[in-house]
């Protein structure tokens, strides 16, 4: 009897090491993926967001010199130009030979958790009159407020 009794207790403890073993695996690909995962997948996603409000800015001066062609550039052709691009004009500056136009361009994207959102702001100079695409120079700017 002792010698069934010896020889299920290896079994056990083969399998109770086993068990620990697979549980320390689990526990610590849990952690790695916390740690880790959504991080890198909200960095990836932010950059995303980030990229695609820099093209939609840019698509903004395309759409800004066609309204300059079509007649004067007014504060409603500005804000349907750069309302098209899913920006929001911030402020319009008019100066002797030069427009400023700030804007704030919006991005989603989904991130590991939900959306994330890009809201950079950018100004636009565009120097009068408006010739072509040369005549408007855009930077992003720090912060919307003026």
């Amino acid at each position: 009897m002792s010698n069934s009794a010896d020889s299920t207790r290896p079994r056990a403890a083969r399998t109770t090491a086993w068990l620990l073993g697979g549980a320390l695996i689990l526990v610590a690909a849990v952690f790695l993926w916390v740690a880790y995962g959504p991080a890198g997948a909200d960095r990836r996603a932010l950059e995303t967001a980030s990229e695609a409000s820099r093209n939609q800015a840019g698509e903004a001066v395309g759409r800004l010199v066609t309204a300059a062609h079509e007649g004067a550039l007014t504060d409603a052709r500005i804000n349907r130009a750069m309302g098209l691009s899913t920006a929001e004009v911030r402020s319009i500056r008019r100066l002797d030979s030069a427009i400023v136009v700030t804007a704030e361009v919006h991005a989603v994207t989904s991130g590991a958790f939900g959306t994330l959102s890009a809201d950079p702001c950018y100004e636009y100079d565009i120097t009068l009159p408006v010739r072509n695409e040369s005549s408007i120079n855009f930077h992003e700017i720090p912060s919307c407020q003026t």
